[in-house]
């Protein structure tokens, strides 16, 4: 409300076409995840979605990815029956370090900043964006909020953009934006133990 006051509405406006690209990109990526899943476990999509729909609805009410770890645990073990050792190696790992979501979102972020002033990217230039924002992303352990967009500043200040500018922007998305990090976090990061476990199964087949 504070940033909205001192903008004005159109920055809801401006603000459009970054949670349509961000919103889009994000349902593309869980339904990857969902997908991947279920194939790896040769379980119906609905079921693995349904299953997942725990921790990553914990994720999205309390916006904090460590808190879903004993949760996504218990899903995957019990409800979708993959095997312990992966779970119990790349669920705790994964959450606390890779936040998928981050990334998304400051990658995006710095493209829409560059669209609003003027700034184009080359294919070194996106390449260059991904790796500053995997790195960044690894600042926001432990952190919500404002000082979750701190390490913006480190993707944006390389290409020439304004953090000054990106931040009250950034603010009046974030509340919903973060849930969706969460639950891009919880939902990709289940995704990997359920590849490994199906790849020691196929092998064990063989």
């Amino acid at each position: 409300a504070p940033q909205i006051a001192l903008m004005g509405p159109d920055a809801f406006t401006v603000l459009a076409l970054f949670g349509y690209a961000f919103l889009a990109t994000s349902v593309v990526l869980l339904l990857a995840a969902i997908l991947l899943s279920a194939l790896s476990l040769r379980a119906a999509p609905i079921t693995v979605f349904t299953a997942l729909l725990k921790p990553m609805m914990l994720g999205a009410s309390t916006r904090n990815t460590l808190i879903c770890i004993p949760t996504a645990l218990e899903t995957l073990k019990d409800d979708l029956k993959v095997k312990g050792e992966p779970c119990d190696l790349f669920i705790p790992i994964g959450f606390a370090t890779i936040r998928f979501g981050t990334i998304l979102y400051f990658v995006i972020a710095t493209l829409f900043m560059g669209m609003l002033m003027g700034r184009t990217f080359s294919m070194v230039d996106l390449v260059l964006v991904a790796a500053f924002s995997v790195g960044a992303s690894f600042a926001t352990l432990g952190v919500t909020g404002l000082a979750a967009l701190a390490p913006l500043a480190v993707v944006l200040r390389p290409f020439g953009l304004s953090y000054e500018v990106a931040v009250p922007l950034m603010i009046i998305i974030d509340p919903i934006a973060n849930m969706i990090r969460v639950m891009l976090n919880v939902a990709i990061n289940c995704t990997i133990p359920t590849l490994a476990a199906g790849r020691e199964t196929a092998r064990t087949a063989q």
